[in-house]
């Protein structure tokens, strides 16, 4: 008979040792939120194209109205820079974006910042709301719904800081009768990730992207997908200050954007190019006359979307967009000649100096 005592198990306490488990624990849980975050920011979805190649993107270019060497990839994949969805649009009255100041010690949106403003309905039921450049300068694109009950608006707000550009128009481009079905309906518009001649291009979104259109927000119109050819349902607005907005429509909203951004909205990570006549992307045919800058602001106008006028726009006194029946587009010199060298009259440009 073996009188040996059995040797009694040692459990693992965390002085004997268990404190290597828990710190190895924490450490793998730590870079698993690091690798996991990226994605959880976008939905786990795959980031789709590569930033350099059309073709990655996943748009069906079977179709495509454009020379194809005019779409090229922008540097950053689809949807790498957020557009803002319709959840997403909260708006402040002008008194909170006054507290902000006061609370944070900090601006969000001061007098001479410019804003898209956009209205519906008249006298009592008139909407207002401004979309300040400091947020979409990050996002490029913003889904919104303006007004209540039968006239609700489903818009979408797109500026291009490279383009200087703004185009504002109504979501319904599937034709939809009007009425609220055709407002849910509406499909929200994303950021593609492509360019033409410097210019955003945007797409909507679909339950599948064989269904997805690309849309040129300076064309105007689709240019692949199953919509191409399909003119954009362009809507009227005012590129303007904020003190000129704030007091023409004193009970206006105003877009707030993401406050986990707020900081990123008080940058200006284009002020160098906006001070340079130098384009950061390909652009034919490239306006070249001798005295007039590429990047002079103008506005485009017409009266059915086929010839515009173009004329110089004074930064410091933005034109509001009072008349009826005229569209009015902003953009630099050189993002609008580019796609409408041929339906447009420059003839104001150039008999003028043109104020800098």
């Amino acid at each position: 008979m073996n009188d040996i005592p059995a040797k009694k198990e040692r459990m693992l306490t965390f002085r004997g040792g268990g404190w290597v488990l828990v710190l190895s624990a924490f450490f793998s849980l730590v870079a698993a939120v690091l690798i996991l975050w990226p994605a959880y920011q976008t939905g786990f979805r795959r980031a789709i194209g590569d930033g350099e190649h059309v073709e990655t993107y996943g748009f069906d270019l079977s179709q495509l109205s454009v020379p194809a060497g005019k779409l090229i990839a922008s540097g950053v994949p689809k949807d790498g820079i957020r557009a803002i969805p319709v959840r997403l649009a909260e708006t402040i009255r002008p008194e909170e974006v006054d507290l902000i100041k006061k609370n944070e010690h900090s601006y969000f949106l001061v007098g001479e910042d410019r804003v898209i403003g956009v209205t519906v309905g008249v006298g009592e039921k008139r909407v207002a709301r401004a979309y300040p450049l400091r947020v979409l300068t990050l996002h490029e694109v913003c889904n919104d719904v303006l007004g209540e009950g039968p006239d609700r608006l489903p818009i979408c707000v797109s500026y291009s800081p490279l383009c200087d550009s703004a185009v504002v128009f109504d979501r319904r481009v599937d034709a939809a009768p009007l009425g609220t079905a055709a407002v849910d309906a509406a499909p929200e518009f994303g950021v593609s990730g492509l360019l033409i001649n410097s210019n955003l291009v945007l797409y909507d979104r679909r339950s599948a992207p064989s269904q997805e259109s690309l849309w040129s927000q300076l064309g105007l119109k689709a240019i692949a997908g199953p919509a191409v050819g399909k003119p954009l349902p362009l809507l009227p607005y005012e590129l303007t200050t904020w003190s000129k907005w704030r007091e023409k429509y004193p009970q206006t909203r105003v877009l707030l954007g993401l406050r986990t951004l707020k900081d990123e909205y008080r940058a200006e990570p284009y002020a160098t190019y906006f001070h340079s006549d130098d384009v950061k992307f390909p652009v034919d045919p490239l306006w070249n006359i001798l005295g007039i800058s590429r990047k002079t602001p103008v506005i485009a106008t017409s009266t059915d979307q086929k010839q515009w006028m173009v004329n110089p726009a004074s930064p410091a006194e933005p034109a509001l967009a009072d008349a009826p029946h005229t569209f009015r587009i902003h953009s630099f010199l050189f993002a609008w000649y580019a796609m409408h060298a041929q339906d447009s009259d420059y003839s104001a440009l150039t008999r003028q100096p043109i104020e800098k």
